[in-house]
């Protein structure tokens, strides 16, 4: 996927999502343990698995690092997105203020390398993923 086609799916998304058009289709959601703090930490993929690999968004839910978790979503953004049929990895991360930003980072980070470690399994195209932060209203 080229820069110019990724934010071009984007663009639409977002148009569909602020006007309210897009109605959320019925997203299969796996969900994984990507690793193991004290607790298990989980991802969610939408749409993975079905036909060959296929470029993928990693979805970093907002909150300011002290709230949030991978089901935020907002259902017609999630709705354009599989609807170009881009699988998407919606991580969760560990909380502050329990847990500090260099751990914090650390389950970023470790999710990215999970998810490209399980690319065949996820369907999802290992060299063709990006990532994106919700910025969202209430992201």
């Amino acid at each position: 996927m080229t820069r110019q086609q990724f934010l071009r799916t984007l663009s639409t998304c977002a148009t569909g999502f602020a006007a309210g058009r897009a109605q959320a289709q019925q997203a299969t959601r796996q969900t994984f343990t990507y690793k193991t703090a004290g607790c298990e930490i989980r991802a969610d993929i939408y749409g993975g698995s079905e036909g060959g690999p296929k470029p993928a968004l990693m979805w970093i839910h907002g909150g300011a690092l002290i709230f949030g978790n991978p089901k935020g979503i907002p259902p017609p953004f999630l709705a354009g997105l599989l609807e170009q049929a881009y699988p998407i990895v919606s991580i969760d991360n560990r909380l502050a203020p329990e847990t500090k930003l260099p751990a914090i980072i650390d389950d970023v980070r470790d999710a990215w390398n999970w998810m490209r470690a399980q690319a065949g399994q996820l369907g999802i195209d290992r060299d063709h993923v990006a990532s994106l932060v919700s910025m969202l209203p209430g992201g």
